[in-house]
């Protein structure tokens, strides 16, 4: 079973927003991208592979 869980929250009194998204793979995380670096972490050693190729897509 996969899962991409992915939202948002908006502070109304400062403005900020942040948000999330992260891929789950048989009930354990994947991935997880970091919005503010653009980068994706890999929890896992399974992932690293995954991870290292998707930083490489900017698109």
């Amino acid at each position: 079973m996969n899962q991409r869980m992915s939202g948002c929250e908006w502070d109304d009194e400062d403005d900020t927003t942040e948000g999330y998204l992260q891929l789950v793979m048989m009930g354990r995380t994947f991935l997880v991208l970091d919005l503010k670096n653009l980068r994706w972490i890999a929890p896992t050693p399974q992932a690293f592979i995954s991870k290292l190729r998707w930083d490489q897509d900017r698109s």
